[in-house]
């Protein structure tokens, strides 16, 4: 993977390039190419909420079920 820097400044996404023999088309205005060897990915973290908070929301849900069930 590449990304061509053109020379007004914007970048282009290059999926294809053969580096022995670029295409002079694929580099007309390029002024710069960035080889992209590794691509991260963000990885999300799951943190218990603390017991107080655990607590207050099985509370609040248990008063929700208590009044569903009078409604019914």
């Amino acid at each position: 993977m590449y990304i061509a820097k053109k020379n007004d400044g914007s970048f282009e996404f290059i999926e294809t390039l053969d580096e022995k023999n670029p295409n002079p088309e694929q580099l007309r205005d390029v002024e710069e190419i960035y080889v992209i060897a590794k691509t991260l990915v963000p990885v999300m973290i799951l943190k218990p909420k603390p017991k107080n908070e655990r607590d207050q929301l099985i509370n609040e849900n248990k008063t929700d079920a208590d009044e569903s069930d009078q409604k019914a």
